[in-house]
């Protein structure tokens, strides 16, 4: 249900505790971009199922470091909603490289994790990508990864 694409979201995105993790809820999902030999942003985004997003900035972001904020009960919904009706559980892993130099992704929801190579010619790129860029939607990780790192490019791809 794309729908659902205005999604409130809600806190100020402040430091987290030294002590451990943002929540003591379970993970609903998790974003991990890896980088490429560009300036591919490099940054995880875990989705607690209290509403809760940690975020770890690495390279190539706005912000570097750890930042907490909160969604509320629609996004998680929402988040629910596209990863059940886009048939998540079914995919396998697409991690092999036919083609150099694009970014790598770790997608987790509900204890499932994908490897997608961008890549990697087998894997169903539209579902993928649209689940990963809804995680990054729904969180607002924009606000840390910053706009034109979020659409930084590798520097070139080769593909036998």
């Amino acid at each position: 249900m794309k729908a659902l694409a205005l999604v409130a979201l809600c806190g100020c995105g402040v430091l987290r505790s030294p002590n451990g993790p943002a929540s003591t809820a379970p993970v609903l999902a998790e974003l991990h971009r890896e980088g490429c030999y560009g300036e591919c942003p490099v940054y995880r985004v875990i989705v607690y199922q209290d509403g809760v997003v940690e975020y770890h900035g690495q390279y190539y972001t706005k912000v570097i470091g750890l930042r907490t904020a909160r969604i509320d009960a629609d996004a998680i919904k929402s988040i629910d909603t596209q990863f059940v009706g886009d048939g998540f559980r079914a995919l396998d892993d697409y991690a092999r490289s036919d083609c150099t130099d694009l970014p790598y992704v770790e997608l987790t929801y509900r204890g499932k994790t994908v490897r997608h190579n961008y890549g990697d010619r087998r894997a169903p790129n539209e579902t993928l990508t649209w689940l990963e860029g809804w995680i990054d939607y729904v969180t607002g990780s924009e606000r840390w990864v910053g706009e034109e790192q979020a659409l930084a490019q590798p520097l070139g791809s080769f593909c036998e």
